[in-house]
C-alpha cells in the first residue's frame, strides 16, 4: 500500500511539474502588415512587420494569416529588442478552412430558402395558368349554350372577364418575383464558387519561439519567398508619324493569387527570376536515337504534342466542372509574355519562337503546362489539394541590403524622359534591374493584373519601309532603334499605335535581335506597290535542242503621304540546280543583286506625292521535253 501511494505521488508531482513547463512557453499572436512587395518574373518577396512585448522565460511567437504557398526555406526573421531567438517554425493552419467550409454551408441553406419560393411560385403559376385554361374552357361551353338569357350571359362574361384580369396580374407578379429570386440564385451560386476555389486553401503559421530574462518590447520583421505570384512586361508603341521618334511606354502587369491581400505595399519590380537554376550547365555526350514523339495528355482521355509553327494561341480555360476560369494567368514556358483570361475564360497570346510550352495558373485550381499544339487550346483546370505540412528553420541569415548596389539609371542624350503618371526609381544589379514604385501599391489575391506603368521613353528611330510584291503587294512599316540594349527591354508583347490608330500586336524578341533591333509597324495603305508582268517582253524561243523563256517584270511605287519615305523593295531571280538549265538575268535596274539567292534588293528614298518605277528582265534556257514552272 504504501509503494502505491509512493507511485501516485510521483505521478502527481510529475503532472504538476508538466503543468509548469507548460504554463512557462506562453504564446501570443502578434499582428503583423505587408509592409513591401518585391516581385519577380516568378514568385515575390515578402516582409512583414510588426511589435509585441515577450514575457520572460520562453514564449511562442505566432505569426498567423500568412500564404500557404510560401518557400519554407526562404523565411528569415529579423528581431530587435533584448531577447534571443531559439527556433522558427512553419506549417499550415486548417482553421480558417473550417471558417470558409461554415461560409459554404450558409450559402447552401441560403440557396435552399430561395429555391423553396422558386418552387413554391412555380407552382403559383402553374395554379394559375391552369385556371386561366378552366376558364377558357367554360367560356367556350357557355357560348355553345343557345338556351342561356342575355342577362345570364352578361354576367358570365363579367364574371370570365374580371377573374382573368385578377389571374393576369398575379401571373405578372409571379414572373416580377421569379425574376428577382432567380437574381439573387445566380449570385449565391457565384459566391458558393469563389468559396469553393478556396475551400481547400489553408493558411501559413510561422511559430518564433524566443527566451527572455525579462519582460521586453520586441520589432519583428519576418521576410518569406511566395509563389503563385508574379510579373510580365508589355509594351505601348505610338508612332506619331516616320518624322517623330517612337514613344516608348514599358508596363508591368502585376497579378497575385499567393493567398494575402497586398494592401498599400512599397512595390519593387525586379527582372530576376529566383526560381529558374543559376547553375552552369555541363554539355553532356550527345548520343543519337531513333526519334519518338511525346505526347502530353490535356485530359485522361487526349494528348497533345508540340507544334513548333504555332504562333498564337487562343482558347478558354475552365475548371473541372465546365465553368469559365476568369482572370487565370496564361504564361509562355521560359519568356516574360503572358496575359490573363477575361470573364468568360477567354485567352489569346502570341508565340515567340523556340517558345513550346504554355503554364496556365489560377486561384484554387492546379497550376497546368503543356505544350503548344495548335491555335486553339481549350484548358480544364482541377481544384488544387493542400497537405498539412510542418518544418523547423534551424539556419539564419541576413540578406544584403539592396542600397549597397543602388545605381541611377541614364540614357543617351538622344533619349528624353516622357511625362509619367508615378515615380519610379531604376536600379541596376548584378545580373537584373529592379524598378521601386514610390506611391504605395494594392494587388489583391485574385489574381487579376493590375498594369503599372514603370517608364515612358522616346527612342529615336529609323523608318524604312519594306515591300516584296511577289508575296504581297502591301507595304510594311519598319522602326529601327539601335543601342536599344540601353532601354533593358525583356520579351514581351506590344500594342502598336501609328498616327493615332492602333493597329495591331507585335512581339519585341531582344534575345533575337542583333546591334539594331526592328519594330514591325503594320501596313501602310498610303503607299502603292504594283508588280506587273509585261506580257510583250514575255515569250518562248527555240534554240536548235533548247527551249528559252523570258520573263519581264515592271514594278511601280506611288508615295501618297505627306512625308518623303525609304524604301526597300525585294524580288528575285530563279536560282538553277541543274547544270542543263541556265538563268541569264538580263537587266536589274539599280537593283543589289546577290548572286547566290538571287535576291534583288531596291533600296528606295522617295519625296511625297511622287512615283517611281523600276524592273528586272530574266531568261530560262533547258532542254526541249521538260517542262519548268515559272510566272
Amino acid at each position: 500500500m504504501k509503494a502505491l501511494f509512493t507511485r501516485l505521488l510521483l505521478t502527481a508531482n510529475c503532472i504538476v511539474l508538466l503543468q509548469i513547463t507548460i504554463a512557462q512557453i506562453a504564446q501570443k499572436t502578434i499582428d503583423t502588415k505587408i509592409e513591401k512587395a518585391t516581385v519577380f518574373l516568378n514568385g515575390a518577396q515578402i516582409n512583414r512587420s510588426g511589435k509585441t512585448t515577450v514575457s520572460p522565460g520562453n514564449s511562442e511567437i505566432i505569426f498567423k494569416g500568412i500564404s500557404p504557398y510560401i518557400n519554407k526555406q526562404s523565411i528569415q526573421v529579423k528581431a530587435e529588442g533584448n531577447f534571443t531567438v531559439l527556433s522558427v517554425v512553419h506549417k499550415l493552419n486548417y482553421l480558417q478552412e473550417q471558417t470558409k467550409q461554415a461560409d459554404v454551408q450558409k450559402v447552401e441553406e441560403q440557396k435552399e430558402l430561395v429555391q423553396d419560393k422558386i418552387n413554391m411560385e412555380t407552382n403559383m403559376m402553374s395554379i394559375y395558368q391552369n385556371e386561366e385554361n378552366l376558364l377558357a374552357k367554360n367560356q367556350a361551353i357557355v357560348a355553345q349554350n343557345t338556351g342561356l338569357k342575355t342577362t345570364d350571359l352578361k354576367e358570365a362574361a363579367d364574371f370570365h372577364r374580371l377573374r382573368l384580369t385578377e389571374l393576369k396580374l398575379k401571373e405578372t407578379e409571379v414572373s416580377k418575383t421569379l425574376k428577382k429570386l432567380n437574381t439573387e440564385m445566380a449570385k449565391l451560386n457565384k459566391q458558393q464558387d469563389e468559396l469553393n476555389k478556396q475551400a481547400s486553401t489553408a493558411t501559413s503559421e510561422v511559430v518564433v519561439t524566443v527566451q527572455s530574462a525579462a519582460t521586453a518590447n520586441a520589432d519583428f520583421t519576418l521576410s518569406y519567398f511566395v509563389d503563385k505570384a508574379g510579373w510580365y512586361p508589355t509594351y505601348d508603341i505610338r508612332v506619331k508619324d516616320i518624322t517623330q521618334p517612337i514613344t516608348m511606354a514599358y508596363k508591368a502587369n502585376v497579378y497575385q493569387s499567393s493567398g494575402e491581400d497586398w494592401k498599400e505595399v512599397k512595390l519593387t519590380l525586379s527582372t530576376a527570376d529566383p526560381k529558374q537554376n543559376g547553375e552552369k550547365p555541363n554539355l553532356p555526350t550527345w548520343y543519337l536515337h531513333y526519334f519518338t514523339p511525346q505526347y502530353y495528355g490535356i485530359n485522361n482521355s487526349s494528348s497533345n504534342t508540340y507544334n513548333p509553327n504555332v504562333r498564337e494561341v487562343a482558347g478558354r480555360v475552365t475548371n473541372q466542372n465546365g465553368q469559365a476560369v476568369s482572370y487565370a494567368t496564361v504564361m509562355v514556358k521560359g519568356t516574360k509574355n503572358g496575359t490573363t483570361t477575361d470573364a468568360n475564360g477567354n485567352f489569346r497570346i502570341s508565340i515567340p519562337y523556340n517558345s513550346s510550352t504554355i503554364v496556365f495558373s489560377a486561384v484554387g485550381l492546379q497550376t497546368r503546362e503543356l505544350f503548344i499544339s495548335s491555335n486553339q487550346m481549350n484548358i480544364a483546370m482541377q481544384q488544387s489539394n493542400q497537405n498539412l505540412e510542418e518544418v523547423v528553420v534551424v539556419g539564419y541569415g541576413t540578406r544584403r541590403s539592396d542600397d549597397d548596389n543602388d545605381f541611377t539609371g541614364s540614357y543617351a542624350k538622344a533619349r528624353k524622359e516622357a511625362t509619367i503618371p508615378l515615380t519610379i526609381s531604376e536600379r541596376q544589379n548584378t545580373t537584373s534591374f529592379s524598378y521601386d514604385i514610390e506611391i504605395p501599391y494594392t494587388i489583391l489575391n485574385d489574381g487579376k493584373t493590375s498594369t503599372v506603368e514603370m517608364k515612358q521613353m522616346e527612342v529615336p528611330a529609323l523608318y524604312e519601309y519594306y515591300c516584296a510584291p511577289k508575296l504581297e503587294q502591301d507595304v510594311f512599316l519598319t522602326a529601327k532603334i539601335t543601342d536599344w540594349a540601353d532601354l533593358n527591354l525583356l520579351e514581351g508583347e506590344s500594342n502598336l499605335f501609328f498616327e493615332g490608330t492602333f493597329i495591331g500586336k507585335a512581339m519585341i524578341s531582344p534575345k533575337t535581335a542583333g546591334d539594331t533591333l526592328s519594330l514591325s509597324l503594320g501596313r501602310d495603305k498610303n503607299i502603292v506597290v504594283k508588280r506587273t508582268s509585261i506580257k510583250e517582253f514575255s515569250k518562248k524561243q527555240f534554240l536548235g535542242s533548247n527551249k528559252i523563256d523570258y520573263r519581264t517584270f515592271e514594278i511601280s511605287i506611288r508615295n501618297n503621304k505627306k512625308q518623303s519615305i525609304n524604301l526597300i523593295v525585294e524580288d528575285q531571280y530563279p536560282v538553277s540546280t541543274m547544270k542543263e538549265v541556265e538563268v541569264d538575268k538580263i537587266e536589274n535596274k539599280e537593283a543589289e543583286l546577290d548572286t547566290e539567292t538571287g535576291k534583288l534588293k531596291w533600296t528606295i528614298q522617295l519625296d511625297a506625292g511622287k512615283e517611281k518605277k523600276t524592273g528586272f528582265k530574266y531568261s530560262v534556257k533547258y532542254p526541249k521535253g521538260n517542262t519548268i514552272i515559272l510566272e
